[in-house]
């Protein structure tokens, strides 16, 4: 992600009153001096991880001087993305907090800023993740989650901000004959007879036959009208009398 720089004042407006996100289960440690995402098996089963055994344990050695391997594999989603980083697993009793690494975060072309207010995410200078630091915690935070699979994902086409109850088949048509013009009703209906509106929920050539519309607008569109009010009322005495009465 480009470095983009986040402050309280552009993360509070970024921010809606509602949530963006689900609750997290787990936060743990967001740490930009580890290259590596290390999280405790306690930690990763409050977080309803999927552990998986490895063949090839990670070694770690800590500044005290303590080495430890890792006991298991399993994903973490990169927060408010289904971008999958892998996570080490390690015993409780060799990991004393788990660690999510920054690294891998911005390896993925993220970018990362803490303030005093907490850690954000962006993508390409757009923001796509927050999470605020308590005045009295010791370290920023981000949650730890299992990505969301493909199959299990649903994919969100559009957001309607309003809705219109049509309960009747004559006001669904009525209201669709409306939205697009209040055209011709053989218009209306060879334009659905030609796959042109498929995309439409409910709107078939069968229901507006079924339900024609009977519209004012369509009629006084198709009407020879003329504006009122710009000819003379009376027949002028002379070509140059155009006085009005």
């Amino acid at each position: 992600m480009p470095n983009v720089k986040q402050n309280k004042k552009t993360t509070t407006s970024f921010l809606s009153p509602a949530p963006l996100n689900p609750p997290p289960k787990k936060l743990v440690c967001a740490d930009s001096g580890a290259n590596k995402t290390l999280v405790r098996e306690s930690d990763a089963i409050a977080a309803e991880l999927t552990i998986y055994p490895t063949s090839h344990p990670l070694v770690v050695q800590f500044p005290d001087g303590v080495i430890a391997r890792s006991t298991g594999i399993a994903e973490v989603a990169l927060p408010a993305t289904d971008i999958a980083i892998p996570a080490h697993i390690f015993s409780d009793d060799t990991l004393n907090q788990s660690l999510f690494s920054i690294l891998d975060i911005t390896d993925k072309g993220y970018d990362v800023t803490f303030n005093n207010a907490g850690v954000a995410i962006q993508y390409q200078r757009a923001p796509v993740y927050f999470q605020e630091k308590l005045p009295t915690a010791l370290f920023w935070q981000l949650p730890i989650s299992s990505p969301v699979l493909p199959e299990s994902r649903t994919s969100v086409a559009c957001i309607a901000n309003s809705t219109l109850a049509l309960p009747s088949d004559n006001d669904f048509v009525a209201f669709m004959h409306a939205a697009f013009g209040s055209p011709a009703v053989s218009t209306f209906l060879r334009a659905l007879r030609r796959g042109w509106l498929e995309t439409i929920p409910r709107l078939t050539a069968t229901l507006v036959s079924a339900n024609r519309p009977n519209s004012i607008a369509t009629a006084l569109g198709h009407l020879d009208q003329k504006r009122q009010g710009i000819d003379l009322t009376h027949v002028p005495s002379s070509p140059l009398d155009t006085t009005f009465p």
